[in-house]
């Protein structure tokens, strides 16, 4: 399984590598518009990601517009659909509903919790390697 990163924080890009490490082939961009080149060239290529997560706050873009523009992609393009999680240090109730109007399947909260990765990734059926 395929697994975008798309966030700009050394530490968090660490500890989220190894969260997700156990679960398939981890690819990391340190921003918005690599992320979604990114996004693009996979698809491109025959190579989807199962499963994006984009930091809300990064450079160039952030991860709502990203978020947006890929589930637009999707559906004029009729490819396969990731799971997104944003990941955020936020807590606003206006972040929380344009990102499910997005697209954005989870919001996982700063700091990251081993468990709560791993319960979302249970849920939509994806195991261990």
């Amino acid at each position: 399984m395929n697994i975008l990163l798309v966030t700009h924080n050394y530490e968090n890009t660490r500890f989220l590598e190894s969260a997700f490490e156990d679960y398939g082939d981890v690819e990391v961009v340190i921003d918005g518009i690599n992320g979604l080149g990114q996004f693009y060239d996979a698809v491109e290529t025959g190579k989807f990601y199962k499963v994006i997560l984009l930091d809300l706050d990064q450079p160039h873009m952030d991860g709502m517009d990203m978020s947006q523009e890929i589930r637009t992609f999707e559906k004029i393009n009729n490819v396969s659909k990731p799971a997104i999680i944003m990941s955020t240090n936020h807590n606003r109730t206006d972040s929380i509903l344009q990102g499910i109007k997005n697209g954005v399947d989870l919001f996982l909260r700063k700091p990251y919790d081993f468990l709560q990765i791993d319960g979302f990734m249970s849920e939509c059926g994806f195991a261990k390697q």
